[in-house]
Parts: structure tokens; C-alpha cells; sequence
């Protein structure tokens, strides 16, 4: 199954706000014309890649801001702005975001996958693990953020930590094959600071730390 990726709409508004934009009306602008890009650019991959079937991700980094008081986006306004996005996406689409933040929000807009970095995960992903495995007897799925993106030691072990998030779900009445059977493991977040050699570590630490988990169940 071929990701691709695109800047969800809440990340972008956040940005264009730093820009100078007053804000009225920017929410909607920012849906329609990233759906038309995200068009265009699914038509491109499909034209090449006739036969995939084609996941994308909306790499949300500002959604962290609903934890923030003060935060310019509101709750009901980043529901309504992601759902938008997400049912007039032409292809199943996703939701990324490595920091913790409302999950409540991501889930109840049922993205196609939640991915996440599991080191991130804290008292917002503990306050709203009933929303998140509601979501699952819906078909939502994961790919989990196992490998920090930097090439320190890790943080204990992933697969302990991966476990107890996985039986908070399960406690809040999680699909259980919703969690691991079929799940993607990842990277904690993206690569884009890092060089080719350290990008290469972390990939590698994805692989060995995704076979170890299968392993073990």
C-alpha cells in the first residue's frame, strides 16, 4: 500500500496565520484548496502507479496547539476543517501527528489511520483512549511511531511501551485486531533534518524494531 503525504489543513491555516492572514474565512479557503491540490496530486501517482492502491496522510504537527490555551484554531473548528479534508479526499486518508494532543478530535473525524509517535503519547492520549478505540470498530487503523528520528539510544524499550498502549485501547474497548494485525510501524516523525547516513540508521532501527515486535505477538 503506497503513502503519500500532503500538510493537513490545520498545520497550513497555522501557517498562513503566522503570515499575516486575518483569519476570516481562512479555514474553508484552506480546505477547498488543498483538496484541489491533493487532487491533482493523487491523479499524478495514480497515472504512474495504475494498480496501487493509495493511502494518503495529512501530516498534522499543529494539532499539538489544541493543548495550548490561547491556541487560534478551536476544537469544533479543527473537527470540521479535518473532516472536510478528509471525506472529500480521493483516496482513504490519514491523520499524522508526533506530539500529543485532543485525540478526540482525530478520532471522531475516523481517519483511515492515526499515525503517531508512541514516546509522545501522554495525558491527552489517556484522557481520550475511548474516542480513539471507538474509532476502530470503524475501521481505523495505525502506524506506529516506534523509532525516535535522531540517532541517540533509545528510550527503554518500545516494545514494553508499545504493549501498554496498546492495553489502554484494549481497557477503553478497542477492536483488537484494529491495533496491531495489519498496523505499519514507523519512524517517530519525518526525516527531513537529518542526513542521508543518520536517516538510514533510523530506517534501519524502524525494520529491526518492527520484526522484534512481530515476533513477540
Amino acid at each position: 500500500m503506497p503513502l503519500t503525504q500532503a500538510t493537513g489543513p490545520v498545520t497550513l491555516a497555522l501557517g498562513l496565520l503566522s503570515a499575516g492572514h486575518p483569519g476570516q474565512g481562512l479555514l474553508d479557503c484552506v480546505a477547498t484548496g488543498l483538496i484541489g491540490r491533493v487532487e491533482d496530486h493523487i491523479a499524478s501517482l495514480a497515472a504512474r502507479l495504475p494498480d496501487a492502491d493509495i493511502t494518503l496522510i495529512f501530516d498534522e504537527p499543529g494539532l499539538s496547539g489544541l493543548l495550548v490555551p490561547g491556541f487560534p484554531i478551536t476544537r469544533d473548528e479543527a473537527e470540521h476543517v479535518l473532516g472536510k479534508v478528509l471525506t472529500r479526499a480521493p483516496v482513504p486518508a490519514g491523520i499524522h501527528c508526533c506530539a500529543d494532543t485532543d485525540w478526540s478530535v482525530v478520532a471522531s473525524v475516523r481517519p483511515s489511520l492515526i499515525s503517531w509517535d508512541i514516546d509522545s503519547l501522554g495525558a491527552a492520549f489517556l484522557a481520550h483512549t475511548e474516542a480513539i478505540a471507538a474509532a476502530t470498530w470503524e475501521g481505523t487503523g495505525f502506524i506506529w511511531g516506534v523509532a525516535p528520528t535522531q540517532t541517540q539510544p533509545l528510550p527503554g524499550d518500545p516494545g514494553v511501551r508499545l504493549q501498554r498502549i496498546v492495553g489502554r485501547l484494549v481497557m477503553a474497548g478497542a477492536k483488537m485486531d484494529g491495533l496491531l494485525e495489519g498496523a505499519m510501524f514507523s519512524p517517530a516523525c519525518g526525516l527531513a533534518g537529518l542526513t542521508e547516513g543518520q536517516a538510514e540508521i533510523v530506517a534501519h532501527t524502524v525494520v529491526r524494531l518492527a520484526g522484534e515486535l512481530a515476533a513477540h505477538g
